[in-house]
């Protein structure tokens, strides 16, 4: 045998093992004075009876070593021995669970459910919100909006020469940059192959400054850049994306200096940024050109509204001073003007503008997965609970045979460790598909999506909260079993196994928090669910059934004269409405409930013949826009082929516009300055949406015959068809081809597809809470039907006698599904109170709902309740099935 070793411990026991080894040294001397004793009393000398008692007694190490173990326990004596027990604690804990595999199934599954759920939504939050944006000192980059007076808190375009302003006068700028978005319809690279669609965004010399850019290989755009006017744009230089650069060239660093054709035009490469570099305010970006901000330009005025701004906040300059300064900029702009523009300038952190009202949603979505992982966390603290009380009577015959709370409660760690250790593996699959899925389901507005990756610091979280759980909930029956007294654990008629009024509170508890967590989801996602029946009943005032959308973009270099772009379009649009199926085809600068567009505004004469002007959106519009979207005509006509170019300059307004201008008027026939014209109103038609929520503000609509000459607008087709309208897709693109094969038809789609993506986040948030709400509700309906399962086992010779004293089924049933019910009543007393104070929470998500909707709460009670009855069913029918006599001769 090995030397005894004796193990490091600390305070009392180290302290009672040393004055236990004096005890058995004394011990010891004083057995061998007694044996030496009595060889002298017998004839032997001293020396020799001290040296033959010792013989005698036998090897003193060796029987100290022996009493040590005996009184430090099992697994204490050596490294070996510790082992030997560990082991055969593991192979115990494992058999003991595959002898109940529906326990392990139980436990593997509801801990990886609230692991997983909980990890990918933080994954999500974290990669999005918390993490600081890809740039140098990204908390002093800024956003420039302007607003209209009477509406402070929007945030639209601005005109390029506030802008200059802005960057030349406000001195609290380290850098500035501007870009146009030019996202929505890009540019057509040709001479690569297939042409192909790239998305190209128009941006000042500034803008790479602002967000801290260097390229890889040559140079990014100059100011000078700027100032070389090529239509919309600066020079024909460009600089590109590493994966664009990657995709044409293979990674050759000589493409820079190359040209590529863009719209038909020749573009100098003069750079490729960085792999790093990710642009976060438009999302993945292919190249980007220059701006045109030449003063001499005709873009070039402050009624027109296209360009976005963001720059650095100059080093000591607070987000406060900056907007004093711009504010008084834009004052002393102003009383220079003839005439007052009623708009205000925004500065605002680029993180906020970035992520927009993504916190708000993915904080509510974490709430909702935490409360699902303290749902499965107490889940599975009830099955250890009820898995220990169920063997009490084993566990105290075991501890009257000797083994200590130490020892138990090592075999009961094992046992809950290991289904805990399961359930966290798996959890790391359902966290890492959780990510994914998320991905895959999220709107496209979630800002950040390309940055989102799984990320392990909450799996760690998670995996602590139920290993918590299976250490406190899994050793505490160790702990009562010591407390049970043997001789009654082993008697056959012993209510040992019974829990006790204790323990029946302390399942009834858990199982009612349960409803009470599952309560708060089960509201959210009814709020929810009746937010999105209201957003799909918006009126829209136009059909989008069977309308089919897309774009095709003309390049200046064949399509430079306004004649020639809208001969295109009339050719166009005549081939299209001659094929079968088509019952209207034409196009708009901008589809309607998508969002909002460029601000022009009306100028025109008020009763007192003053010049006033109203901030209004604008719309061109070809061919037969109107009828393919069926948008009502309210008074006058619509646009036709009258109002063609060298013809009247007309317009029709909706109805906002009619009466914010002339109220109590008749505005048909009425004469206002607008989109570069005076122009006659010839028709009104009814408010389209600007957006999905139904938001309506004054517009007007003219001829793209009358308006071809500016190339602001690029026009979105609007065919309206029978049938699927994506089966009409190859018709279109070949008769696109026999115009220009060179043209590109790109971002097709169902318009009422394109206005489901509007309801995204909608749809997003409560498909995951509706997710959340069901796995609460089925763990609340497993611990429900785990309590009273277990009651009736608890109580057969109760009901046993109950029934042999006359109690009828019906009795019987109404006390077991009673006890259901009261349980979703404790729930419900704590969850209704909690979801009516929480419910604020979710206004940002909702959409012509309370949070606070009385109806919803009592359709979740009544659903919770008739949960709770059916859960209690299976139960029921066990006790019913009780034999009174087996159940008494059992006891």
């Amino acid at each position: 045998m090995s030397e005894f070793r004796f193990p490091r411990l600390g305070g009392w026991r180290s302290w009672r093992l040393s004055r236990l080894r004096r005890r058995m040294d004394e011990e010891f001397a004083f057995h061998q004075k007694l044996e030496a004793a009595r060889l002298v009393a017998e004839g032997a000398s001293p020396a020799e009876a001290l040296r033959e008692a010792a013989r005698r007694f036998g090897d003193r190490r060796r029987l100290s070593t022996l009493c040590h173990q005996a009184a430090l326990g099992p697994g204490w004596n050596d490294t070996k021995g510790r082992k030997m027990t560990w082991t055969h604690d593991l192979r115990h804990a494992l058999r003991a669970l595959l002898r109940q595999p529906a326990f392990l199934l139980i436990v593997t599954l509801t801990a990886a459910v609230g692991i997983g759920a909980t990890t990918a939504v933080f994954s999500v939050i974290s990669s999005v919100v918390l993490n600081p944006l890809p740039y140098p000192e990204p908390e002093r980059l800024v956003r420039i909006y302007s607003a209209q007076n009477q509406n402070p808190e929007e945030r639209n375009y601005l005109s390029a020469p506030d802008f200059a302003d802005y960057r030349d006068q406000s001195q609290v700028f380290a850098a500035t940059g501007a870009f146009y978005d030019y996202r929505e319809t890009g540019m057509d690279l040709t001479g690569q192959g297939t042409p192909q669609r790239v998305r190209a965004l128009a941006v000042s010399a500034g803008y790479f400054q602002v967000l801290g850019a260097t390229p890889l290989l040559g140079r990014v755009l100059t100011a000078e850049e700027e100032l070389a006017s090529n239509g919309r744009y600066g020079a024909p230089v460009a600089v590109l994306s590493h994966h664009l650069w990657q995709e044409l060239s293979g990674g050759d660093p000589d493409l820079v200096g190359r040209e590529l054709v863009l719209d038909g035009q020749a573009y100098t490469v003069v750079g490729v940024l960085r792999p790093s570099f990710l642009d976060v305010i438009q999302g993945e970006v292919d190249l980007w050109i220059p701006l045109n901000l030449d003063p001499t330009n005709r873009w070039y005025h402050r009624q027109n509204w296209y360009l976005s701004a963001v720059a650095r906040l100059a080093p000591g300059v607070s987000l406060e001073q900056a907007q004093a300064r711009l504010d008084n900029v834009l004052a002393a702009v102003e009383a220079e003007l003839p005439q007052e523009r009623e708009i205000r300038v925004r500065v605002l952190p680029l993180f906020e503008d970035v992520v927009g009202s993504a916190p708000a949603m993915l904080y509510i979505l974490l709430g909702a997965s935490a409360l699902v992982l303290l749902i499965a966390a107490v889940n599975v603290a009830n099955l250890l609970v009820a898995r220990g009380l169920g063997r009490r009577r084993e566990l105290a015959v075991r501890a009257a045979l000797g083994s200590g709370r130490l020892e138990l409660g090592r075999q009961l760690l094992f046992e809950s460790g290991i289904a805990a250790l399961l359930g966290g593996l798996l959890g790391v699959v359902v966290a890492y598909g959780g990510v994914r899925a998320l991905l895959a389901v999220s709107p496209d507005s979630l800002a950040r999506s390309e940055e989102v990756s799984f990320d392990p610091r909450l799996l760690l979280f998670a995996l602590g909260v139920i290993a918590l759980t299976t250490f406190l909930f899994g050793l505490a029956p160790a702990f009562q079993a010591t407390r049970i007294d043997a001789g009654e654990a082993l008697k056959s008629g012993s209510r040992a196994g019974d829990i006790g009024p204790a323990g029946r509170r302390w399942r009834m508890g858990l199982v009612a928090s349960q409803v009470a967590l599952a309560t708060v989801l089960l509201i959210g996602a009814g709020v929810l669910l009746r937010s999105f029946a209201a957003l799909q009943d918006v009126p829209l005032h136009f059909d989008p059934a069977g309308v089919l959308t897309f774009e095709v973009n003309l390049p200046d270099s064949r399509y430079e004269e306004p004649s020639e772009r809208i001969a295109f379009h009339r050719r166009f649009q005549e081939k299209i409405r001659s094929l079968p199926g088509v019952e209207a085809a034409g196009a708009v600068s901008k589809l309607p409930a998508l969002g909002p567009y460029n601000v022009w505004g009306v100028a025109y004469h008020d009763k007192q013949g003053e010049v006033q002007w109203t901030a209004a959106e604008a719309r061109v519009v070809e061919g037969e826009y109107f009828q393919a979207l069926h948008i009502p005509l309210l008074r006058g006509r619509l646009l036709g082929e009258e109002d063609r170019e060298g013809q009247l300059p007309t317009m029709v307004v909706n109805q906002a516009l009619a009466e914010a201008v002339w109220p109590g008027e008749e505005a048909l026939g009425q004469q206002v300055m607008a989109a570069d014209d005076e122009r006659t109103v010839v028709g009104v038609v009814a408010d389209v949406p600007y957006d999905h929520l139904g938001s309506v503000q004054p517009k007007f609509y003219v001829s793209h015959q009358q308006f071809g000459g500016n190339r602001n607008w690029a026009l979105t087709q609007v065919v309206k068809v029978q049938g699927d309208p994506l089966g009409f897709l190859a018709g279109f693109r070949r008769e696109l081809s026999t115009l220009d094969p060179e043209l590109v038809l790109h971002r097709p789609a169902p318009f009422s597809e394109l206005l489901g993506r509007r309801r995204a986040t909608q749809r997003f948030a409560l498909l995951l809470m509706a997710v959340f709400a069901g796995v609460a509700l089925t763990l609340a309906v497993v611990g429900i039907y785990g309590v009273l399962a277990f009651t009736v086992s608890q109580q057969r010779r109760e009901i046993g006698i109950r029934v042999a004293l006359g109690a009828q089924p019906g009795q019987v049933l109404r006390r077991i599904l009673g006890q259901g019910l009261v349980l979703a009543a404790l729930g419900l007393a704590v969850g209704l109170p909690a979801a009516w104070l929480s419910g604020r929470i979710l206004d940002s998500l909702l959409f012509q709902v309370q949070a606070r909707d009385p109806r919803v709460f009592l359709l979740v009670a009544g659903v919770l309740a008739a949960v709770a009855l059916v859960a209690g069913l299976a139960p029921a029918c066990q006790a019913l099935r009780i034999d009174p006599m087996t159940a008494l001769r059992e006891e």
